[in-house]
């Protein structure tokens, strides 16, 4: 059960269990809305990262554009709903690092992706409020490459991680409204990856496992009805997430130890999108 695919599916199967003939027959509404991304991406990493025996640390900027997909089942009679959020992202990043042997400087290859399920609970209805929770994997692939390490090493972040938020919504019209969403996110089962790793002019390839922290997520959606079925979407959001110092990890067939250090992540910007109701 460690493994996050198998968490994953858990927790699918649970939230689909909420679909039951009760529930089902008191649909209210399906919405589908999709959207483009434009976000400023900041990754910085602390001290406390080492290769043998070497102090290293790094970080990674650049805007990033991306696609976010938003699945949303409303149940009026059971007073909650059910959301399915996705999104994928790919994109060059500047980076610049500091340890011998590794590049000091390069463009890195991002491949990132995040797939979340949450339920939703209306608790003051009459002032159109509700609390969350759910479950969510992220995957962040990097290819970071420079003429100082021919090839780039080649990373993988990966990580479940359990949102708990606060989603309120203002009406200024019948066809304008505005939300709050804020969640709170808990890391889980968090995994780091390395190949084409280089110390002293040999490359190797590493596995850990991440320590788990907080992260936290505010989105703040503009929808305009342009009628009964179709909405355009504007939404402004940030994030702010961070992983813990790894457990140390020794090079297979060497005396070598690596240890990942701790980071947290800055992103911020915008969605553009269309939503239809159904």
């Amino acid at each position: 059960m460690n493994s996050p695919r198998v968490w994953l599916l858990a927790v699918f199967v649970a939230c689909f269990g909420f679909f039951s003939p009760n529930f089902a027959s008191a649909i209210d509404e399906n919405s589908l809305e999709i959207d483009v991304q434009s976000f400023f991406f900041n990754y910085q990493e602390n001290s406390g990262g080492m290769v043998n025996g070497q102090a290293f640390s790094g970080q990674e900027n650049g805007l990033l554009n991306g696609l976010r997909l938003s699945y949303m089942r409303t149940n009026v009679n059971a007073d909650r709903d059910f959301r399915i959020n996705a999104f994928i992202t790919k994109g060059n990043t500047d980076y610049n690092g500091t340890c011998p042997g590794l590049p000091a400087t390069g463009v890195s290859d991002n491949l990132m992706m995040e797939i979340e399920v949450l339920t939703m609970y209306d608790y003051i209805k009459i002032i159109e409020s509700q609390l969350y929770f759910g479950l969510g994997y992220r995957r962040w692939q990097i290819g970071v490459c420079s003429s100082s390490n021919n090839g780039g090493i080649n990373e993988v972040y990966s990580w479940l991680y359990v949102p708990v938020g606060l989603r309120h919504e203002y009406e200024f019209s019948a066809d304008l409204n505005c939300e709050m969403d804020l969640s709170v996110r808990m890391m889980l089962a968090g995994n780091f990856t390395a190949d084409n790793l280089p110390i002293n002019g040999q490359t190797y390839s590493v596995n850990m496992t991440l320590g788990s922290q907080f992260g936290v997520d505010l989105r703040v959606p503009f929808t305009y009805k342009l009628n009964k079925q179709f909405a355009l979407v504007v939404t402004p959001w940030a994030d702010y997430s961070q992983m813990g110092t790894s457990s140390g990890a020794n090079v297979s067939g060497t005396s070598y130890q690596v240890v990942e250090p701790s980071n947290c992540t800055w992103q911020f910007g915008s969605d553009f999108g269309v939503r239809y109701t159904f």
